[in-house]
């Protein structure tokens, strides 16, 4: 935890660049508990986020789950190299 510490005093002049350092804090706060974080982390599947936005824009309210599900189907085919 002391080096996440001077890594955060250290990049305070860095603007620009501003990762999630609050989620951070939490994974290695809590890894005595919850384990390594490559075993539970989400950061992988965010990017999906987009994808969900889109599967989900003007879907039908009586087959939400079926629609959704079938659109993030077809997103993620036209669209692999993003993933």
């Amino acid at each position: 935890m002391s080096l996440y510490i001077k890594h955060m005093a250290l990049i305070q002049s860095f603007e620009c660049y501003i990762p999630k350092h609050h989620l951070t804090y939490h994974l290695l706060a809590n890894i005595h508990y919850f384990g390594n974080p490559v075993k539970y982390a989400t950061w992988r599947d965010e990017a999906l986020n987009k994808v969900l936005k889109k599967a989900c824009k003007n879907s039908s309210v009586f087959k939400f789950d079926s629609t959704v599900l079938l659109r993030m189907r077809d997103l993620l085919e036209l669209e692999p190299e993003k993933m």
